[in-house]
């Protein structure tokens, strides 16, 4: 009988703790909030620098009435600093980039001919003495490391050329023209970057000296150039 007691009464407690650790919630746990990464932000300014190479050709003459010499072929390294501007929405990257450095130059050494005018009393020359652009820019990302861009906008170069020792050798001169380029940019971390991208330059008619008769003697072309380099975010 006793022994019934006992045995029930331990029954009663165990089933008596057993409900009332089912009926026990614990208390909730504050987690915070998980924040984005920044690890590779786009966001903000930069400054940069680059190398590269150009490469292009300019047919040398008096345009104005149709009178061509030789071709000048221009090409040459390239160095740039950089300064701009990303924003990120979503996937998409807008922004503007603003650099200067030099351009390219090239020699058509003298006595070679053309068909109107010819390299007679010195060397046909041209050489882009400082090359600066101002570009809108609009990219995708296609990894949180990695933005493949486009870009558009103004160029600017200061220039001398024409023919050595002639009047149709020009002092230096400014000209305005544009340049568009495809560019790919990634990060290595977020303040640092590196970037490649390809450029096609057209600055207008060069002008040069003087054909004798009153008209321009001047260059008509465009050129190429590829770039690499380094962007620093802050």
């Amino acid at each position: 009988m006793v022994s019934k007691i006992i045995l029930t009464s331990a029954a009663l407690a165990i089933s008596g703790t057993m409900a009332f650790a089912g009926d026990y919630n614990d208390p909730p746990v504050d987690i915070p909030p998980t924040q984005p990464s920044l690890e590779y932000d786009w966001d903000g300014f930069f400054v940069g620098l680059s190398v590269g190479a150009s490469k292009g050709t300019y047919e040398t003459g008096v345009s104005s009435e149709d009178e061509t010499g030789p071709d000048v072929d221009v090409d040459g390294g390239l160095y740039a600093l950089r300064f701009g501007y990303n924003k990120r929405s979503g996937n998409h990257v807008f922004g503007f980039d603003l650099d200067i450095g030099n351009g390219p130059n090239g020699i058509t050494e003298q006595g070679t001919t053309g068909d109107d005018w010819s390299c007679f009393t010195g060397d046909c020359n041209i050489d882009f003495k400082t090359l600066a652009s101002l570009r809108g820019r609009y990219g995708v990302l296609i990894s949180e490391r990695t933005l493949a861009y486009g870009a558009a906008g103004i160029a600017f170069a200061k220039y001398e050329g024409g023919i050595e020792d002639s009047d149709q050798q020009g002092d230096s001169e400014t000209t305005t023209g544009y340049t568009i380029g495809l560019g790919i940019e990634h990060k290595f971390s977020r303040a640092l970057s590196g970037f490649a991208e390809v450029n096609h330059y057209n600055l207008g008619d060069l002008e040069f000296g003087d054909d004798g008769s009153g008209n321009t003697f001047d260059g008509v072309g465009t050129f190429n150039a590829i770039r690499f380099g380094l962007n620093f975010s802050f």
